[in-house]
């Protein structure tokens, strides 16, 4: 008869281990992974291929990004992380229009929809912030 080896406690706790890690791993991953924000513009009646998207800092205006069209009228804007607490605007070309944007830091998928010619009827879905604010406009 052969001699037949079992793993011994230590091997065993070894690879329990080695398993926890790993899940805690991909746990982390999962939750850290899917934090990137993303911002769809949807704007009727706008020609021009071109968005920019700026932030107010303190009395200065900058600019975060250049947004350039998937489709006509189509945007989209892509982070990494969450979106810093701010509020935005988001520039047409070539008249300089805008419409503002306000970030909470939590939104992570938000479509904005707006006309070029009626910029103060702004609808936005999944931020309660601007949502609120155009719905006291």
């Amino acid at each position: 008869m052969k001699n037949v080896t079992f793993f011994n406690s230590k091997q065993k706790i070894e690879g329990m281990f080695q398993r926890f890690i790993i899940v805690l791993f991909l746990a982390c991953q999962s939750v850290l992974g899917f934090s990137q924000t993303e911002i769809y513009f949807e704007i009727k009646n706008y020609d021009n291929d071109t968005l920019i998207l700026g932030n107010y800092f303190g009395e200065k205006t900058l600019v975060k990004d250049t947004l350039y069209a998937s489709a006509k009228g189509k945007f989209r804007f892509t982070l990494k992380d969450s979106l810093p607490v701010g509020v935005y605007l988001v520039l047409m070309k070539p008249g300089n229009e805008f419409f503002q944007y306000i970030a909470n830091g939590t939104d992570k998928t938000v479509h904005v929809y707006a006309d070029a010619k009626v910029l103060d009827e702004v609808d936005v879905k999944g931020s309660p912030e601007t949502e609120a604010f155009y719905g006291y406009m």
